[in-house]
């Protein structure tokens, strides 16, 4: 089984990680590139895991032969962060709806007997990239602080169906493991918890749940079809995941890529602290 139809030269296999030795070595999906995690995730400033500057990321991704005319295919050796926060990160510069996951990821390719490789393909040569940012798909932290304190204080009415959906475990979003660079341990008011890893099947096999059963989820913490959403986690990662799924489903949405590790830094901005509840006259419409 391959991705890739003899002669079919639009289609651009990315590997997502973090070691290029093992993506040689223990064998990828045929055809595939190495795309390194820093091309979408870097350390800027104080902060980890954000959006590089776009002519770092255009050159990454010429290199390994995106260009316009692409149809491109994302995945990692995990159960899909970091191809997720990826295709986040495609789809925020304009290349989101020529962009795929490939479901099941490289345990999910392997156990369908799906065609691998070892070494690493021939370099390609680059062409034509054009990247587009959507100023609206990526939330500052003032942006985020602005619908807190608009919610909380002035206009809960109208932003009734904006959500805020923090990805990270539930142990992170309670406090209860502060999780790494965390200032205050806890969670955004008005935030609810659903973590990434929910939307997906095991280890050995991570497949997405079905439509139905991904609604449900996001049902589950208040979340209507449709309704718009804003994801974020503890630096960034997780949230472009549940970004991707946030979009599948249908919703508009955006990430915090500054995400918790920022927030809690800021001591200007709320928190809700381990064994503490959201206050019911801080976010009416969000109270269970």
């Amino acid at each position: 089984m391959s991705l890739r139809e003899e002669g079919d030269a639009s289609l651009v296999i990315l590997e997502v990680g973090s070691d290029p030795e093992i993506f040689q070595t223990e064998g990828h999906v045929a055809g595939a590139h190495f795309l390194p995690w820093e091309s979408v995730a870097m350390e800027r400033g104080s902060l980890p895991n954000q959006v590089p500057p776009l002519d770092f990321l255009a050159e990454r991704l010429r290199e390994r032969g995106v260009t316009d005319a692409s149809r491109i295919v994302l995945y990692d050796r995990g159960a899909g962060l970091q191809a997720g926060r990826a295709w986040a990160v495609l789809d925020y510069v304009g290349l989101g709806a020529q962009t795929r996951l490939l479901d099941g990821q490289l345990a999910g390719w392997l156990g369908a007997g799906g065609e691998v490789a070892q070494g690493s393909p021939d370099a390609p040569t680059p062409g034509e990239l054009s990247l587009t940012p959507d100023p609206g798909v990526i939330l500052s932290g003032d942006r985020v602080a602005d619908l807190v304190w608009a919610r909380s204080t002035q206009s809960p009415a109208s932003l009734h169906d904006l959500h805020l959906l923090d990805a990270r475990p539930a142990e992170e979003f309670s406090g209860e493991i502060p999780g790494g660079r965390v200032v205050r341990p806890g969670h955004i008011p008005g935030a609810r918890n659903l973590p990434w890893r929910t939307t997906l099947g095991p280890d050995d096999a991570p497949f997405f749940l079905d439509a139905a059963a991904l609604q449900s989820l996001f049902a589950e913490v208040g979340v209507e079809p449709g309704s718009p959403v804003v994801t974020y986690c503890r630096t960034g990662g997780q949230a472009g995941q549940l970004y991707f799924v946030a979009r599948m489903l249908g919703h508009e949405a955006r990430f915090y890529d500054g995400s918790f590790v920022e927030w809690s830094g800021n001591s200007e901005r709320p928190v809700v602290p381990p064994a503490a509840t959201d206050s019911p006259e801080l976010l009416p419409q969000d109270t269970p």
